[in-house]
């Protein structure tokens, strides 16, 4: 569309109003006037080609799963989406987690990090948040103490038992008391037998 001597509307396929240092339109004086309204109307459809589809909103494919870890140990959440131009914002207990913008969460080593854990995936055309995964942080069990050994011990002395060698007729022999009748009479027949020794010598 051009202009040709009457009123001019304002801003409207105007040749002295330019976009990005480009006319708006055709001044009447130019060959091409008369058909620029022309080719406009009939390449409506083809501009509107040129236009960019809106982006599909991300799709969530694989949610992140719960986990349970003992304390110190590593753990990692992920989540698996659909669509172009994703950013990720990983939260704990519906608050953002800073700096956790990626597909998946990890800690080399949990502490406090019990909670409930989602992600909210976004791109141009929206945004979809994950259902939530529960991170469980259990204490390690305690090994079991090694008892020390006690030392072997060392029997108590037992003191000495004197030995008593029984007689007739109540004497005990040794041990101070009066001679057994076995003695004495042992000792009876030796002097017996040297009497009769020394008698044969005569």
């Amino acid at each position: 569309m051009s202009y040709g001597p009457l009123p001019r509307i304002p801003n409207f396929s105007n040749p002295n109003v330019n976009y990005t240092n480009v006319p708006t339109g055709l001044p009447s004086t130019n060959p091409k006037a008369a058909d620029n309204a022309r080719q406009i109307f009939e390449q409506a459809i083809s501009f509107s080609s040129f236009r960019s589809a809106p982006a599909a909103a991300p799709i969530i494919t694989t949610q992140p799963s719960s986990v349970s870890v003992e304390a110190g140990s590593p753990f990692t959440l992920s989540v698996t989406a659909t669509g172009t131009g994703l950013t990720y914002q990983w939260r704990k207990d519906n608050a953002n987690l800073p700096g956790a913008t990626s597909s998946s969460y990890s800690k080399t080593s949990a502490t406090t990090d019990a909670g409930s854990y989602s992600v909210i995936v976004t791109n141009l055309g929206g945004n979809v948040t994950s259902s939530a995964a529960t991170v469980t942080v259990t204490t390690p069990p305690t090994p079991p103490s090694t008892p020390t050994p006690n030392p072997p011990s060392t029997p108590a002395p037992t003191p000495d038992t004197p030995t008593t060698t029984a007689g007739t007729g109540g004497g005990g022999g040794g041990g101070g008391g009066s001679p057994s009748l076995v003695f004495v009479g042992l000792l009876s027949a030796l002097l017996a037998l040297r009497a009769t020794l020394n008698n044969r010598r005569k």
